[in-house]
């Protein structure tokens, strides 16, 4: 292309990418042009019709809780929604069938189970006393956690500054140990329900969220946040790629320019400012007030800023940042019926699971997969994920067939050569097939009209997810999420040069295909450029 100009050049062109245009457009005033070096943008919110023509496959993102995603984007663009940002829910968010008897626990979703006593009567089959925390604690996160949690991750980082959350420890009625902080995930499921059902339940459900194996010192407040909050999970109705739409039309009808295959080489620094990028094809283009990488750490530090700018200090933190952890084979699945799972014998609630959880009632499970993984190794233990949306959500799959995907944590992709990768992608299916009719006798191959492999190989198409093929850019442990993610010199959304700015899933609060982070650095951006405000005008907190 031409060599061009913009107020604000944002260099990708994924979720943050195009909900920061959002912003920037039409409350910010500014030109603003969005440069993606693939062929299709959406980074992470893509849906292909990858097992067999007519099935829609979400390639990434697939579980999401819209209103906590985008809650101020439903507020501030009311054509949100109406542009494609359309959810469902299947009548369980969550749950777990057990591979010992067969049977299952299901969490129900809040809009059809507001107060949580019909996912509390399931647990009781358990333990009556799990059942009791569950509503005690439910009923604390509507009240006070969940107005905390958005306070928190819908404002940027202030080090030093206590938040909302913070406060919580105050309050006489927190329900929350501090000592929960430093210890993990399995310590603070057994030591919050008594049932190892439920607690294996809330490990796996957890796990796929946040991609933490149970066993990393730390993280343990995860434990007791994230099952509370997947009660109001959802899914995007026609597939994730639904909300890249939603969010390009806006951007696009105020004025913002998209560019695909227009890779960036680097910005362009004069006198410690931004000034611009270079793309790959040598055309310059021009940022009159900033520039906007949503790349990952690496790129930004490495590639689009340059490490001749940078402090050693900074270059070697983001070189240790840790991506081995979350990494999964990921396959889509084209079937003539929707799995018949036997637990429905004890809850038929369980074919109209969300998120379901296929594995044994021991938690040191997981802990031994993710030893396996630690090792490079594929787990002989499978702990199968799986789902099937086009039960509610028929245009995922031609009339009378469906849609579903299976999840597997596995090692990263520099853990295996790329001959053994490809080995591993067949002999996965059969596994997946073998381990799936432990659960659902109608899930053979027979059954089975077509399947679409992704493993960290395949994930690292999305540079930003390069080498280790790591679905949410860098790990979520301990040291790497919250204010200072990815590291606390670029936390803020600022860098060191002048007018760059850094944001994406590897930055506050957490991974996922959110709004946070998009919405996080227009805030910064507002401060810096004397932008609107909408959140000041409308008197949310957040």
């Amino acid at each position: 292309m031409p060599d061009a100009s913009f107020d604000v050049v944002i260099i990708g062109g994924g979720t943050k990418a195009l909900m920061l245009g959002m912003y920037l457009t039409k409350y910010g005033g500014m030109t603003v042009g969005i440069f993606e070096s693939r062929y299709e943008l959406g980074g992470g919110l893509s849906s292909e019709e990858a097992a067999a023509p007519g099935f829609i496959h979400n390639t990434h993102s697939t579980q999401h809780t819209s209103k906590m995603y985008y809650e101020p984007l439903y507020q501030d663009f009311p054509d949100f929604e109406e542009k494609g940002a359309k959810y469902a829910i299947c009548e369980a968010g969550t749950g777990m069938i057990f591979r010992e008897d067969q049977s299952c626990l299901v969490f129900y979703q809040e809009q059809v189970d507001p107060n949580q006593e019909r996912t509390a009567k399931e647990i009781a089959r358990f333990s009556q006393k799990d059942a009791e925390t569950w509503l005690k604690l439910h009923d604390y996160y509507k009240k006070k956690l969940r107005p905390a949690l958005m306070e928190r991750m819908f404002n940027p980082p202030r080090i030093g500054v206590r938040d909302g959350f913070d406060k919580l420890f105050a309050d006489p009625d927190c329900p929350i140990d501090p000592q929960w902080s430093s210890m993990n995930c399995l310590q603070v499921g057994r030591e919050l329900y008594e049932s190892p059902e439920v607690t294996c339940a809330h490990l796996r459900g957890r796990q796929s969220a946040d991609g933490i194996p149970p066993d990393i010192f730390g993280s343990g407040l995860n434990q007791f946040i994230y099952p509370l909050t997947l009660a109001e999970s959802d899914f995007t109705i026609g597939g994730s790629h639904s909300v890249t739409h939603a969010a390009a039309r806006i951007f696009l009808q105020n004025g913002g320019k998209l560019f695909t295959m227009a890779e960036v080489k680097k910005a362009t620094i004069e006198n410690g400012k931004a000034t611009g990028v270079q793309l790959v094809n040598g055309s310059l283009i021009k940022a009159n007030k900033a520039v906007v990488s949503t790349l990952s750490p690496y790129q930004l530090c490495f590639q689009i800023i340059g490490p001749e700018y940078l402090s050693q200090k900074i270059l070697k933190k983001v070189e240790n940042l840790e991506t081995r952890y979350t990494c999964l084979a990921w396959y889509g699945w084209a079937l003539h019926d929707a799995p018949e799972y036997k637990a429905a014998a004890f809850n038929p609630d369980v074919n109209n699971t969300q998120l379901l959880a296929l594995g044994n009632k021991d938690p040191e499970s997981l802990v031994r997969e993710a030893h396996w993984r630690r090792l490079g190794k594929i787990s002989p233990e499978m702990n199968l994920v799986a789902w099937c949306y086009s039960i509610v959500d028929p245009t995922q799959a031609p009339p009378g067939k469906h849609s579903a995907g299976t999840e597997q944590f596995v090692p990263p992709a520099t853990a295996l050569s790329e001959k053994e990768w490809m080995v591993f992608k067949k002999q996965h299916a059969e596994d997946v097939v073998q381990e799936w009719q432990k659960y659902a006798t109608n899930m053979n191959w027979d059954n089975i009209i077509g399947y679409y492999p992704e493993t960290p190989p395949d994930i690292c198409h999305l540079a930003n997810m390069a080498p280790s093929g790591n679905w949410a850019v860098i790990d979520c442990i301990p040291t790497q999420q919250g204010r200072r993610r990815p590291i606390t010199e670029l936390s803020s959304h600022r860098t060191p040069v002048t007018n760059l700015y850094g944001t994406g899933s590897a930055w506050h609060p957490s991974p996922g295909a959110h709004s946070y982070q998009a919405y996080n650095c227009y805030k910064v951006m507002a401060e810096d450029f004397g932008l609107k405000k909408p959140w000041e005008e409308k008197g949310r907190p957040y």
